[in-house]
């Protein structure tokens, strides 16, 4: 779990070797909203629990291993391929992107936008902080259980649509993904 303004979230890395970008986001979102509801669970019945490590694994039985404990492990790299070179290598026509998750590079203050601009993109960072409490807490997931947002960032290059993006993933303490459309 990772702390961002003072509350901890669920952090899930890795990828099922062969799974599509979709089915991938998909589990990962499950998974994210599923940890998140026990944590809820128990420290709303007085247990507040301190940062910790879960991990799967998808094995033969005879394949499972006994291993040390996560926080005897080597730490991952954030990165496993080097991610510029990801970015800048045209993808093969038969090649499924490989979308890398990277640390925001820009911080919301570096951010210089029309207010109109500036307001919308701060309601959607709003938007995701607030997705604990009014689908947790207040109990929509009933409704809608995979809460989303989606934002599209548009404009004639160089009016900071990427610079934007990284702000808003920085300020919400959260990793970004950079993709073209066309491998979308």
């Amino acid at each position: 779990m990772s702390t961002s303004n003072g509350r901890r979230q669920v952090s899930i890395e890795g990828v099922i070797p062969g799974a599509s970008v979709g089915d991938a986001a998909m589990l990962r979102s499950r998974m994210t909203t599923q940890v998140n509801n026990l944590v809820g669970l128990y420290e709303r019945s007085g247990h507040p629990l301190e940062s910790f490590d879960l991990v799967v694994r998808y094995a033969d039985p005879d394949d499972i291993r006994i291993t040390p404990p996560v926080s005897a492990m080597p730490p991952i790299s954030p990165e496993p391929r080097d991610a510029q070179a990801a970015k800048d290598r045209e993808p093969l026509a038969d090649e499924v992107p490989e979308f890398v998750a990277i640390k925001p590079s820009y911080r919301l203050d570096q951010v210089v936008l029309p207010a109109q601009t500036q307001e919308a993109l701060l309601d959607c960072v709003s938007f995701v902080e607030v997705t604990p409490l009014v689908f947790g807490t207040w109990g929509l997931s009933s409704i809608e259980p995979h809460p989303s947002i989606a934002v599209n960032f548009r404009g004639p290059p160089g009016t900071g649509k990427t610079m934007a993006a990284h702000a808003a993933a920085s300020h919400l303490g959260r990793k970004i993904m950079l993709s073209r459309v066309s491998d979308l």
